[in-house]
């Protein structure tokens, strides 16, 4: 260990309670971080060929996927949302036949996904394509059990030597090397040069550094995820170890003997301290007798243990946010509703519109190299578009608590017009400007107005311009499916 404690900001956690495995991994990825750069070749000995490596170890990249909910709930949902959408040709004109039956087919959309997870936690993922003639099928490799082989190719007549790059993997001892979709290995082809490849695959991976890698978004959030790691832990471990005494309840009172003739009968200690137990306090109690027969029963409690828990709590939600920046994912998408927002507001609908660019960014990295293959070994002319998930906002919400509000008498005719217009946009609800005052802050129950209102009893001014505006209105909540406004016919 490294020392004695871990800092987690404003608290201390005692080594103790955290794994020497968790520590380690803490250590070694500050290390790789400090020496990263762009990823550089490596020789393999045994086999004397010439790799490159990632930014990140892989068995790190592996050991926080697997060690933090978080991340692996953050990485596969946002893989979800990438991949698992409708794929089309941008031209709608042209037979989408093809797309349909490889990237629209739901084992293969699975797979695309599966590499999206990969790509997330190691900076790449890998689908292997094959084509037997019957259907085209896309396979998942995980990227961990692959390497990225760099291959010298000396050109006879320019006397150059060139590079090129294979997805090398080991099936059953034997290495066997996938060409990579959308690299250009049409020199090698003149010269009747495949260096033993088998097939092609899609790599997906790379930023402005190389186009093999990315540095893993996680990355610049790793204290947050490591903190958020270490308070799993120490909780568990807390778990493991039993309850632990909160703090001493100190009773001092007259010394007492037990009675010989009544040997079965408790003395005061015994019967405190059984009571305590009984409730399962996790106080420790203790009792001093004195040898005074006058001094009265006294009690002290002194907390002994440090009170983090809720501090703990705070800073864990914190952690989660940190780490769902990263990703530019609302805390929503993990289910997690902790946000109180008012109704007329349009926050969750902002952070979904931010959240879907980042979703299309990572889409127009991934859709390049699918025209390649596309246009390369299925003729398709056109390139592919990939669908952004449509994530449920609160306009039905919104909609139907305006109605409901309104029809009850709670909401009064602009309060409901502030939140339907949002909604609504080609009905122009700027015409109420000519209604007047009293009739905009109307209530109406179930379509009669309430209170004193100077339209009650009969008199019903501008409530004909007014049924104009709500037939118009109550013609579309029908047609979504709502309830329509109740007013006076």
């Amino acid at each position: 260990m490294t020392s004695d404690v871990i800092n987690l900001g404003e608290v201390e956690i005692k080594n103790d309670y955290i794994t020497d495995e968790l520590i380690s991994f803490k250590d070694k990825l500050e290390e790789a971080l400090a020496n990263v750069g762009t990823p550089a070749s490596y020789k393999d000995t045994q086999m004397d060929n010439d790799y490159l490596q990632p930014y990140i170890p892989l068995h790190l990249a592996r050991y926080a996927y697997h060690h933090s909910s978080t991340l692996r709930s953050i990485i596969e949902s946002f893989s979800q949302d990438v991949f698992l959408n409708e794929y089309s040709l941008s031209d709608p004109e042209e037979d989408a036949t093809v797309i349909d039956k490889l990237w629209n087919n739901v084992y293969n959309k699975y797979q695309l996904y599966l590499a999206g997870i990969d790509w997330q936690i190691y900076g790449y993922g890998v689908a292997e394509i094959t084509d037997n003639g019957r259907e085209m099928k896309v396979s998942q490799i995980p990227a961990h059990l692959v390497r990225l082989r760099k291959i010298p190719f000396h050109h006879p007549l320019l006397n150059r030597t060139y590079y090129f790059y294979y997805c090398e993997q080991n099936v059953n001892g034997v290495q066997v090397l996938l060409r990579l979709v959308g690299y250009d290995y049409s020199m090698l082809d003149d010269f009747g040069v495949d260096h033993g490849s088998r097939g092609v695959c899609i790599w997906i991976g790379g930023c402005n550094e190389t186009p093999f890698f990315d540095i893993p978004r996680w990355i610049a959030k790793r204290r947050s995820l490591f903190t958020d790691m270490a308070i799993d832990e120490y909780n568990s471990r807390k778990i493991e170890r039993g309850n632990i005494n909160a703090g001493l309840l100190l009773i001092t009172g007259p010394l007492e003997r037990k009675d010989p003739s009544h040997p079965d009968k408790k003395t005061i200690d015994e019967t405190i301290e059984d009571g305590l137990r009984g409730g399962d306090s996790g106080t420790l109690v203790q009792y001093l007798g004195s040898s005074s027969t006058s001094q009265p029963v006294d009690m002290k409690y002194q907390v002994f243990e440090d009170n983090n828990y809720e501090y703990f709590g705070f800073l864990q939600d914190r952690c989660v946010d940190d780490l769902l920046k990263a990703f530019k994912m609302p805390k929503v998408r993990l289910a997690i509703d902790d946000t109180k927002e008012s109704m007329n507001s349009h926050k969750s609908d902002s952070l979904y519109e931010i959240y879907n660019r980042e979703i299309f960014a990572s889409q127009m990295f991934v859709q390049p190299v699918l025209d390649v293959y596309d246009k390369y070994f299925m003729g398709v002319k056109s390139d592919v578009v990939i669908s952004t998930p449509e994530f449920t906002d609160k306009t039905s919400t919104r909609v139907s608590t305006a109605v409901e509000l309104f029809n009850e008498g709670l909401f009064t005719l602009a309060m409901c017009f502030e939140l339907l217009a949002p909604v609504y946009p080609n009905i122009d609800f700027t015409c109420s400007d000519s209604f007047s005052e009293d009739l905009l802050n109307t209530r109406f129950y179930h379509g009669q107005p309430l209170g004193g209102s100077s339209i009650g009893g009969g008199g019903y001014d501008g409530l004909d311009e007014l049924g104009g505006v709500l037939d118009g209105v109550n013609e579309l909540l029908v047609g979504d499916g709502f309830k329509p406004l109740q007013y006076p016919e």
